[in-house]
């Protein structure tokens, strides 16, 4: 009879440990301080989360043990030495120069009449641009039925009076120097037809 007592209560105490055991879990006051290795952690099981700050250092981990992958961007080393400079890029071409502005022939403009002003750029230059001024007495009723470049190195302006009678403009250029084959160029270009031929044209419509 105290054989089957004693077993009953040696049964309980049993049961009553491991429900305790089963009921807490494991932390790190129940290890003892080095008493784990590697070997006793799953790979890959632990994560960032699992250590604690500034816990590690460098004797912690294994010389060459670490890929790019494992630092995604959170550690950034010493800027790198200054590399040589660089060969010098080619000679770009020379910009123009010297540009200057010509103004042309003071034109009359009678009443109801035809007139027309020349800006001619001087040996060497072609035309960039150009357009007018009213000089003294400037046209209040008048149509500019042309306003360009002729031949590539003058501007040319013809203009229409509408009524207002009595008024005077003149063409005005901006020039620069140009080599001969951008001179041949302009000029084939806006060689169409000359300033006379326009000016004609007017008067024949009139």
């Amino acid at each position: 009879m105290y054989r089957t007592l004693f077993a009953c209560v040696f049964v309980a105490l049993l049961a009553s440990v491991g429900t305790a055991a089963a009921g807490s879990a494991i932390t790190g006051s129940d290890v003892k301080n080095s008493s784990l290795t590697g070997s006793d952690v799953k790979n890959s099981s632990l994560t960032g989360d699992d250590v604690k700050n500034a816990s590690l250092t460098g004797s912690d981990i294994k010389d060459k043990s670490l890929k790019p992958d494992d630092f995604s961007g959170s550690v950034q080393g010493p800027p790198g030495l200054q590399g040589p400079a660089g060969p010098s890029g080619a000679q770009g071409p020379s910009g123009m120069q010297n540009a200057t502005e010509v103004v042309g022939n003071t034109a009359f403009l009678p009443d109801g009449g035809v007139a027309s002003s020349t800006a001619q750029c001087p040996p060497g230059m072609i035309v960039l641009g150009g357009g007018w001024d009213g000089v003294n007495a400037p046209p209040v009723a008048a149509t500019v039925s042309y306003n360009k470049p002729y031949g590539g190195t003058s501007w040319g302006v013809i203009m229409v009076d509408n009524g207002g009678g009595g008024s005077t403009f003149r063409a005005v250029a901006t020039c620069a120097p140009g080599s001969n084959a951008a001179i041949a160029s302009a000029s084939a270009a806006a060689n169409r037809s000359s300033i006379a031929d326009d000016l004609a044209t007017l008067q024949t419509r009139k």
